[in-house]
């Protein structure tokens, strides 16, 4: 059985994502290292502050799960 042969309609197994406590986030709008964390209370997403400010000036939901936020807390990464 080959894994991941797409002439087999097969699939290799998904592996772990390898965690370590200095694991740095990443902002999921501007794919960049999150360094001033901003949190919308609704869900447990974190963005970079600016950019989850500059996207609330558009809509209010969030940008991953679509749940709408009416504030947004900021959060300095330490």
């Amino acid at each position: 059985m080959n894994r991941g042969d797409p002439t087999t309609g097969t699939r290799s197994p998904s592996l772990p994502c390898s965690s370590s406590k200095s694991e740095v986030k990443e902002c999921p709008i501007c794919l960049q290292e999150i360094r001033s964390r901003g949190m919308i209370p609704c869900c447990p997403h974190e963005f970079c502050y600016v950019c989850i400010l500059e996207w609330s000036k558009v809509t209010n939901e969030c940008p991953l799960c679509k749940r709408t936020f009416h504030e947004i807390q900021v959060m300095n990464v330490s």
